[in-house]
């Protein structure tokens, strides 16, 4: 009966899982860049390089500084608006010389590892560990000592934390991002990306 419900759970996730989608990426000094999964787009914004690449479904965007200098993306003043028309914020981050962050759109949600207690619980599995096994066969194995557990990460996040979002099906976001330089010069660089079946 298990493997039955188990057969039917993975099914389930390959039928749900089978989309794979591209992306395409304008700005308003660029032609379109398409962006999939088999290479890396690049695209050079002075003083900065975008390189942009599909993984899992998002967009995984570098932003290389290519200045003697650190670069500081502004959190505060950059922006992602999602493809409900909401606008979610970004974590400031600064960019060393000749270095690179990467934002991943739609961002990841934080997981935490868990591990297996006792009582009934539901999406576990446990493997038993056949080496903490006792020697003789009279004495009775404690079932928390002589069985290990994978962990288990499960993901958490409030839907009030505005820095997580869900990009679902096709569609577009617009992307702002501030820049700030170790002279105190702002700069702002925007884009649009469109998300497609490919």
């Amino acid at each position: 009966m298990m493997i039955r419900y188990l057969a039917i759970c993975c099914l389930s996730m390959l039928l749900v899982g089978c989309t794979s989608y591209n992306y395409t990426v304008t700005d308003s000094t660029h032609p379109s860049q398409r962006v999939n999964k088999d290479t890396q787009t690049t695209l050079k914004i002075d003083p900065l390089i975008y390189g942009m690449l599909v993984k899992e479904n998002r967009l995984v965007l570098t932003v290389k500084n290519t200045l003697s200098d650190p670069v500081e993306l502004l959190g505060t003043k950059s922006t992602v608006v999602d493809q409900k028309g909401q606008s979610h914020p970004l974590r400031s981050q600064t960019i060393a010389p000749n270095a690179f962050i990467k934002l991943i759109l739609p961002p990841l949600r934080p997981r935490f590892e868990t591990a297996p207690s006792g009582g009934f619980m539901f999406g576990m599995q446990a493997r038993r560990d056949s080496s903490a096994l006792p020697d003789t066969a009279a004495s009775v194995p404690d079932p928390i000592t002589t069985h290990s557990a994978e962990p288990i990460y499960l993901d958490y996040f409030s839907d009030t934390d505005p820095y997580y979002w869900d990009f679902d099906g096709e569609g577009e976001i617009r992307l702002l991002l501030t820049y700030q330089k170790a002279d105190g010069t702002v700069w702002t660089d925007q884009f649009t990306i469109y998300r497609q079946k490919a």
